[in-house]
């Protein structure tokens, strides 16, 4: 009997992509195993962004592909991942209860125990309004409803970029001790490393679309 050949987790084959006379991603190349908590490093405009949503499949590379579980992006492959982008998607007039119990009801990977450790985790109130809500405890929400899934690949775009230093760490500490991620791979892009690179298996360093480390 032939062995079994491996599928591909997660790859990025020669990655390029430009915007009008723009490059934002220039022949990006890496590989990221299954289970892999990895930092994806870089100042604004290096790319970060443009790689997270090409891996998710909101936009298309201009040359290269990305291989995720063994094909490329598709409408199955967005159903098994979480995706924490820059922008919010909240809406208003909702409380964080309502947006919680909205958000969890199109996900069949939802776990509701996790839901309830990071409502308490992040100190957030389900009774608010969001529309109360001040920009840090908008990105602890965006946290909650991403990281609430057990989905195969977790992407989180700059998730503290309004939450203050010392907070950060102490969010990201709590989550990394206190919700179970079990076998699934997380991507975090941030400006830097939040002071622990321990916290990652990997550092992947953009710079002007280019990878420099963590091929």
């Amino acid at each position: 009997m032939m062995p079994q050949e491996s599928i591909e987790f997660l790859k990025g084959e020669n990655l390029t992509k430009v915007y009008s006379h723009k490059i934002a991603l220039d022949h990006v190349r890496f590989e990221v195993e299954q289970g892999m908590k990895v930092g994806l490093v870089g100042p604004r405009g290096s790319g970060k962004t443009t790689l997270l949503k090409i891996i998710f499949g909101w936009c298309r590379p201009t040359t290269g592909r990305i291989v995720f579980e063994g094909r490329p992006p598709s409408r199955f492959s967005k159903s098994r991942i979480a995706y924490l982008p820059e922008t919010d998607y909240f809406y208003d007039w909702m409380t964080v209860g309502q947006m919680i119990n909205l958000v969890s009801s199109f996900y069949p990977d939802w776990k509701k125990g996790r839901e309830e450790k990071l409502i308490e985790l992040l100190k957030l109130d389900k009774k608010i309004r969001i529309r109360k809500l001040t920009r840090d405890h908008k990105a602890r929400l965006k946290l909650c409803l991403t990281l609430s899934r057990s989905s195969s690949l977790v992407l989180l775009d700059e998730p503290f970029e309004v939450i203050d230093r010392d907070s950060q760490m102490k969010i990201l500490a709590s989550i990394t001790n206190e919700i179970s991620l079990e076998n699934q791979t997380l991507i975090l892009s941030t400006p830097d490393v939040l002071g622990n690179d321990s916290l990652f298996d990997r550092i992947m360093t953009l710079d002007q679309g280019r990878l420099i480390t963590g091929r």
